[in-house]
């Protein structure tokens, strides 16, 4: 029974994924900072307290899986200060550099890191393959050195693939419930013109997409997690609202998006119009392509929750 290795696991995509690969009869073991895992009790789970961005005991896991997935990192959606950079920077680079430090010289392993959309910066209309050049901001840096962190494991024979996540989409994590909420409490507002790309994909093929990868084996290199069919804000606005049955005839300008948020508000207004042009190529079919479909079955599923609740 092939053996997976999931750093990052007690977070939002690592719990979602954990929960679908021992469905389909892996053995995982996860290791995170969390003092135990919130979510998942199973038998064939196993779960480790410990800090990724310092070396330690549980590097020795390392080198008895087959598959290791590096979902490790600081969450990027608060606003950035010098200090919260560093660790938004650290979290990614430290943990894979540690990952990579401690894998086996005598057989080999596949190493699935994450990487993000953000790699390319801010690129307006242009379209964006897997052979594009990275960016010259903030988040396109952290992604560069991030890749370049876990490429050393392909150095020492091993295989590498690097996931470019695209926005992810769920009722239950990420950037989506703020954003529900937002609309339904005050509307829909666009950030700026609207006219920036918005990459994204629903966490349902997100999962879908990483297991491929796994079972592909030969899909190594950068590979885009995203959506075949990316979005501008503009119409993601319209969509969500129309959704919630709300209104979305505002618009948050470019100036006061910066003001409140610094550097973060210029990442929400950069544009990133990526296609998984590789994962295509390779014959994987999204079950959500288009951003219309994927937020009604959000919708849909967060309104279930909400009405659970109350």
């Amino acid at each position: 029974m092939k053996k997976i290795l999931i750093t990052g696991g007690s977070g939002f995509v690592g719990t979602h994924l954990i929960h679908y690969l021992l469905n389909q009869s892996y053995l995982i073991t996860a290791i995170d900072l969390a003092s135990s895992h919130p979510a998942i009790n199973h038998p064939s789970f196993r779960y480790i307290c410990a800090d990724l961005t310092k070396t330690g005991e549980w590097q020795a896991e390392v080198a008895k899986a087959d598959v290791i997935i590096n979902l490790a990192g600081t969450n990027i959606f608060k606003i950035w200060n010098k200090k919260y950079k560093e660790k938004i920077y650290n979290s990614r680079i430290l943990t894979t550099q540690h990952i990579v430090q401690a894998l086996p010289n005598n057989r080999q392993i596949h190493l699935i890191s994450t990487s993000a959309i953000g790699y390319y910066g801010d690129r307006r209309t242009e379209q964006l393959k897997e052979n594009e050049s990275y960016g010259n901001d903030f988040l396109a840096t952290v992604c560069r050195d991030w890749e370049k962190a876990a490429n050393v494991a392909e150095m020492l024979s091993h295989h590498v693939t690097l996931t470019r996540f695209g926005v992810v989409l769920s009722h239950q994590g990420g950037a989506m419930p703020m954003m529900l909420l937002s609309t339904l409490l005050f509307g829909g507002w666009k950030l700026g013109y609207g006219e920036q790309w918005f990459s994204w994909i629903h966490i349902e093929d997100l999962i879908r997409a990483i297991h491929f990868i796994i079972d592909q084996k030969k899909l190594i290199g950068p590979v885009n997690l995203c959506a075949p069919h990316p979005i501008q804000n503009k119409d993601l606005t319209e969509t969500l609202a129309k959704a919630l049955n709300r209104p979305a005839i505002f618009a948050m300008p470019a100036r006061i998006v910066k003001l409140a948020l610094g550097e973060f508000g210029q990442a929400l207004l950069s544009s990133q119009r990526a296609i998984p042009y590789r994962l295509d190529q390779a014959g994987f079919i999204f079950n959500h392509p288009y951003f219309v479909n994927a937020a009604s079955d959000i919708v849909s599923l967060y309104r279930k929750q909400k009405n659970k609740k109350t």
